[in-house]
């Protein structure tokens, strides 16, 4: 199963979104349309970007050219509407991840920054135990204390995999109902983006390690349905 969007070649435009889905190992797909949506973003979809839970429900997320965290959920061939879950205050996103269990609980990990493109980033996860409802609530946090920001928005734009940038980012359930992410970024280089002099540092300001250098993030939400996030190691 994998995920299509329609391309285009002059910024973003509104396409047609499919979920592709094959039943002899790939000769040959069977396409269903999901909805219409901006696709600056959906161009970056991960396999972390589709879930499906144990009554086979699908759970689809992307960014959008706005830059918001979106999810939709597929019940047999309907599709719900499509549903922002961005924290409040968080005004830029560039990668999402999403993880179910039970039908109706999924969890939705994201990098975001309440300053817009430019600012530092943090780690969020948005859960929901009942995402198959007509008007769902979820509830989230930070997995880091956002005064002390996992990442910078140099590393967080870079597009090329050569230098340093967000490398991946991944969202799980544990045994026990409670949602983990990690969030790994790396600086391959001298931390210098590619296109720009400007160089790639610390949320903190300060000049970034020598390459090669790996970061990551890993965080939960700790619930009653979760109220905040805890750090995990870094």
């Amino acid at each position: 199963m994998s995920i299509q969007c329609q391309s285009v070649t002059n910024g973003a435009a509104v396409v047609p979104l499919y979920v592709a889905s094959s039943r002899d190992e790939g000769n040959t797909w069977e396409y269903q349309f999901v909805t219409n949506t901006t696709n600056e973003q959906t161009e970056g979809m991960l396999v972390t970007s589709i879930a499906f839970d144990q009554a086979n429900n699908l759970y689809v997320v992307w960014v959008d050219d706005q830059n918001r965290p979106l999810l939709i959920v597929g019940k047999g061939s309907k599709w719900g509407n499509t549903l922002n879950v961005a924290q409040p205050g968080v005004t830029y996103v560039n990668r999402v991840a999403v993880a179910v269990d039970n039908p109706g609980h999924v969890a939705i990990a994201y990098l975001g920054s309440p300053g817009g493109k430019n600012g530092t980033f943090n780690g969020y996860i948005a859960e929901s135990n009942d995402a198959l409802s007509e008007d769902p609530t979820f509830v989230g946090a930070s997995v880091n204390d956002p005064s002390h920001p996992i990442m910078s928005s140099a590393y967080a734009n870079a597009g090329t995999v050569d230098l340093g940038r967000i490398w991946l980012m991944n969202i799980a359930i544990g045994p026990d109902g409670t949602p983990w992410a990690a969030f790994h970024c790396a600086n391959m280089t001298d931390g210098t983006t590619t296109g720009t002099t400007t160089s790639i540092t610390c949320p903190n300001g300060a000049a970034a390690p020598p390459a090669p250098l790996a970061l990551e993030v890993i965080g939960r939400l700790t619930t009653d349905l979760g109220k905040r996030a805890d750090n995990g190691n870094h």
